[in-house]
């Protein structure tokens, strides 16, 4: 069956990734809505990820599948410390913990295969970050991939035509791969000083009192973060700071965001309210209103729905 859906909110969108589970660092706002085209064949997930974000995120897939990733639009791509481009397949293998980030624009095809599949088909597969020199492999599998994502299958001849065919251009493809096996030397430089300010967030450090802890510039480390994630370290840090506000608003909806805001050690109302907006497009008192809204209206739904079972089951318990 196939499926498409737009999200405004990232907590949905990241949700309805087949076989993945992702946490998120939204990093920019979105310019518009993300976008997810889904279509299972005999098991076979293939999905268009779509979204105009820059993010950093991690996730883990499910232990019972393999996940390949080719890249349709993308400008600035890591994933586990190596630079992804549209030349690139992504091979992340079950129970893999992997961390990636990309900047700005992103739309990548995504194809779900059960393990034991890929065991029978291609034997075990190594995860990584691999580069064709022919560009023309990669676009003509895209170009399979978007038309299959288009149909309507009408029949089980055509769905098991479409599942060898998928088989088949994997095979193809995993035939002419060489590997990307070296992180840069700017990335680990980048992921030190990100994993920093993560985790030094309440002490509101200064970018020159980082730069000064990593001993380099502030030059320096403004070039870092712009070639690795596209934005400036004091964007950076606001980003990450606003991200964990929003979590908080998700894990405490009872609390006023004042004292949301004061747990998290955070100050100036007004200048956060404009930081979470920048961001993510509503304030900080909207974004609870619509969450706490989303999240009674389900727990409505659902009381609503026992009510209507338990009324039915009394009745039948009854004769």
């Amino acid at each position: 069956m196939k499926t498409t859906n737009n999200y405004i909110d990232i907590e949905k969108f990241l949700s309805a990734i087949e076989h993945t589970k992702v946490e998120i660092i939204q990093l920019s706002k979105f310019a518009k809505l993300a976008a997810l085209t889904s279509i299972d064949i005999k098991g076979i997930t293939i999905q268009e990820i779509s979204f105009d974000c820059t993010v950093e995120h991690q996730g883990k897939i499910n232990d019972t599948h393999y996940v390949f990733k080719l890249q349709k639009v993308i400008h600035k791509g890591i994933h586990n410390g190596i630079s992804a481009t549209k030349n690139s397949l992504i091979i992340a293998t079950h129970s893999e913990n992997y961390t990636a980030s990309s900047a700005g624009e992103y739309i990548c095809i995504s194809i779900s295969i059960p393990k034991e599949l890929i065991l029978e088909w291609f034997g075990e597969l190594k995860d990584g970050v691999f580069n064709f020199d022919n560009l023309n492999l990669i676009e003509d599998f895209i170009s399979i991939m978007n038309k299959i994502l288009m149909l309507e299958i009408n029949n089980k001849f055509h769905e098991e035509y479409l599942y060898n065919l998928i088989l088949y251009k994997i095979g193809k493809l995993l035939s002419r791969i060489q590997m990307f096996d070296k992180k840069t030397k700017a990335h680990k430089k980048f992921n030190n000083i990100s994993t920093f300010i993560k985790k030094t967030q309440r002490e509101d450090f200064s970018i020159q009192e980082i730069a000064d802890h990593f001993n380099v510039t502030d030059r320096t480390l403004r070039n870092i973060f712009i070639k690795e994630i596209g934005l400036a370290p004091k964007e950076y840090q606001t980003a990450i700071k606003m991200n964990i506000f929003k979590k908080e608003i998700i894990n405490n909806p009872k609390y006023s965001i004042t004292k949301i805001m004061r747990s998290s050690g955070m100050q100036y109302q007004s200048l956060l309210s404009k930081n979470f907006k920048d961001l993510f497009g509503c304030t900080p008192k909207e974004y609870q209103n619509r969450f706490n809204s989303n999240h009674y209206c389900n727990i409505s739904v659902f009381l609503y729905l026992f009510s209507i079972l338990n009324s039915q089951l009394s009745s039948y318990l009854r004769f």
